[in-house]
């Protein structure tokens, strides 16, 4: 068992509590907001003892929080939803967090804080049958998210810190899906009216929101056109470039307006959404889930456009950097689909031997020694000398040896004529002679 007290010091004003619950190697670290040494080693101990309680499956027989634990908790959510949004996560995050856990503590019958137990989230999900494991597990964190901040700000233990996620298929073994070049090619030609914007997808990696919120004023044409991104529409909330294609700027400026504004959107009317996406598949023939179980989607025009740099053979690197990510791991492993890679013309560059057809024999072949050349066994004797096949092979690899001049006939190495020989091979060279 963990636990220590550390007095304030530094930025900290007030005594702050580590501790340790059961085997788990985290150690958890809480404000406990006392200025009083005996004081803050009380409350250490009370909460270190509620923590050990509830990961045992036991109430806790503590009360930190001054009643909030058994009062309903819509007003502390609301103030859980107010901090999101201070801390700048997007209006769609925020939307499928109160969606998700409204849902769940409907389900569960969940009214205050104290009814959110471990063992009624796990019972309501056993129940489950309609929902994949992804979903599941997109609940449990949503509940998740929350009682962590309530941890946090009030010090009640969050009861479903030891739940685990179900585990799921997170897809094939081949990772992530991107349009082939046919298949891209079938969706522009099957939708007219959103061919540009299927097309600006996958040639830019811009994401669903990043192109609905683009304006005129980010586009920039010039010596090198370009896409100004600015803070508020990343998803990392800073400042980009994405650089375009001289002919996808030329028919960008083509559909501008004579008047506007830079702050009228580029795409006016607006990015289609999932189901419009569902049907031009469909009426381009391509198949909104492939042979290996993967599925389409908006994001699959950033797979895409990921995937032919790739095949492009564009420096790690210069990728990374325009799919605006952070690690190269992403880029490579979770963006990347491997099934549109030109595997096998890697593999064929490998052997850069040219052989000819007569160079291929399936019988051992019989050399002589001195003239580098092939005595057939069957046939008559004005055919009974061929050309050595391997002297056919023409070493152009790094690996290959051109054995089209013999050796004894190479004008920079000399035999050395036979002596020392012993008695018996010397005698027996006299009789052969004297035959």
């Amino acid at each position: 068992m963990y636990r220590n007290v550390i007095p304030p010091r530094g930025r900290y004003r007030y005594y702050r509590g580590r501790y340790r619950v059961g085997d788990d190697p985290k150690v958890y670290d809480v404000n406990l907001k006392v200025t009083n040494r005996e004081t803050a080693e009380k409350l250490l101990k009370e909460i270190h003892t509620d923590a050990e309680r509830v990961a045992n499956g036991l109430e806790p027989i503590y009360n930190k929080s001054n009643g909030i634990a058994d009062k309903p908790f819509d007003p502390l959510f609301a103030a859980f939803l107010a901090d999101l949004n201070r801390r700048g996560r997007s209006k769609s995050y925020c939307g499928l967090v109160r969606q998700r856990f409204t849902f769940l503590a409907n389900d569960c019958g969940w009214k205050r804080i104290c009814d959110i137990t471990a063992e009624s989230f796990m019972g309501w999900r056993n129940r489950q049958t309609e929902y994949k494991p992804c979903t599941l597990n997109h609940y449990l964190a949503a509940a998740s998210v929350f009682l962590n901040w309530v941890e946090n700000t009030h010090n009640i233990s969050n009861r479903l810190k030891n739940v685990k996620n179900v585990s799921s298929q997170k897809g094939h073994q081949y990772g992530p899906r991107a349009f082939s070049e046919d298949e891209l090619e079938k969706l522009i030609a099957a939708a007219p009216d959103r061919a540009l914007l299927y097309r600006f997808l996958s040639l830019t990696g811009l994401r669903r929101q990043e192109a609905r919120k683009l304006c005129w004023g980010d586009v920039q044409i010039g010596q090198k056109p370009h896409l100004v991104l600015r803070a508020e529409m990343t998803k990392s909330k800073r400042n980009d470039t994405i650089y375009l294609p001289e002919s996808l700027a030329c028919e960008i400026q083509a559909i501008r307006p004579e008047c506007c504004k830079n702050s009228d959107p580029v795409f006016r009317n607006g990015v289609p959404s999932y189901e419009t996406l569902k049907r031009d598949l469909k009426k381009a023939n391509v198949a909104l889930v492939d042979e290996y179980a993967r599925g389409a989607g908006f994001h699959t025009f950033r797979r895409t456009f990921i995937t032919l740099l790739q095949k492009q053979n564009t420096a790690p690197r210069i990728i990374q950097e325009l799919a605006r990510h952070k690690s190269l791991n992403l880029t490579n492993n979770v963006y990347t689909d491997t099934t549109k890679l030109p595997l096998f013309e890697a593999v064929e560059k490998l052997d850069t031997r040219s052989t000819t057809s007569e160079s291929v024999s399936r019988t051992l072949p019989c050399f002589s020694g001195l003239s580098g050349q092939t005595l057939s066994t069957s046939g008559n004797q004005e055919n009974s000398i061929q050309e050595n096949p391997l002297s056919k092979v023409v070493a152009k690899g790094p690996f290959s040896y051109d054995l089209s001049t013999p050796v004894h006939d190479s004008p920079s190495i000399e035999m050395e004529r036979a002596k020392g020989f012993e008695p018996l091979t010397s005698t027996l060279a006299r009789s052969c002679s004297t035959n």
